[in-house]
């Protein structure tokens, strides 16, 4: 079975999907006090990346403020979400509460979605999910917002994304980047926001001054968009040296 570039992630290939897509349309029928059982089952074998409800704790890292980074508004009634790389649906269960008319989530990992479609049938909020591998997936309509979130990094030949775009050596990256930032264009209606979260790592904090974060912006220009910004700064925590750097790209 194929990986990310990077070598986190196993992609699901195509008899996987198939039965993915199976097993997550099975999932919703599943009764209520199974499905809750089955819930907790999930969440005590996994190690999550994200953290819902009772179980999250606000700090830097949580869920919840990684939500407000992305400045969404609070409602969201009749625009359409697809978050790529949703993980347990933590973004797409909170697009759908807020009245989106369509919610979509992909990821290649077929627990983290069961775990997400569990959570969809407990807040009764309809959403579609999928086991696939960006950018190898069949898009059939664009998005009010499309959230790419902490993903492209995955897909190059190092996760460090600034020595990609200042370091000449990397040209075949900055041209997959480009590649993917037009793919995500492509998804992204006309007026709409495409939201890309690409990790810092570093030694010492003093670092992060000597790096030109608004370098991202020409990419998203280069690839279509009619305006790019740093939307927010989402701080991870200190012990793991990371920090998240949030961008807005308008189609």
């Amino acid at each position: 079975m194929p990986f990310t570039t990077s070598g986190d992630y196993k992609l699901p290939g195509r008899l996987s999907r198939c039965i993915g897509t199976a097993v997550l349309w099975l999932v919703r029928w599943i009764p209520a006090p199974v499905a809750a059982s089955a819930e907790k089952y999930i969440h005590k074998r996994h190690d999550y990346y994200q953290v819902f409800g009772d179980n999250e704790q606000e700090t830097p890292g949580s869920s919840s403020a990684k939500w407000r980074a992305l400045h969404l508004p609070d409602d969201l009634t009749g625009k359409s979400v697809i978050d790529i790389g949703c993980a347990e649906g933590f973004f797409c269960l909170e697009s759908a509460k807020r009245g989106a008319g369509m919610v979509v989530g992909v990821d290649v990992r077929l627990s983290t979605l069961i775990c997400a479609r569990l959570l969809a049938s407990k807040h009764k909020v309809s959403i579609r999910y999928h086991l696939a591998a960006f950018p190898d997936f069949r898009v059939r309509q664009k998005y009010d917002y499309v959230l790419c979130l902490s993903v492209l990094h995955h897909l190059l030949s190092t996760k460090d994304i600034w020595k990609v775009i200042s370091d000449k050596n990397y040209a075949n990256d900055k041209q997959k980047l480009l590649q993917y930032l037009r793919a995500l264009h492509a998804m992204t209606n006309e007026g709409g926001s495409c939201i890309v979260e690409m990790p810092y790592e570093y030694d010492e904090p003093g670092e992060k001054k000597h790096v030109d974060f608004n370098l991202f912006n020409e990419y998203f220009l280069a690839a279509g968009f009619t305006s790019a910004r740093i939307l927010d700064e989402w701080e991870h925590t200190e012990r793991d040296r990371k920090d998240r750097v949030i961008y807005v790209g308008l189609g």
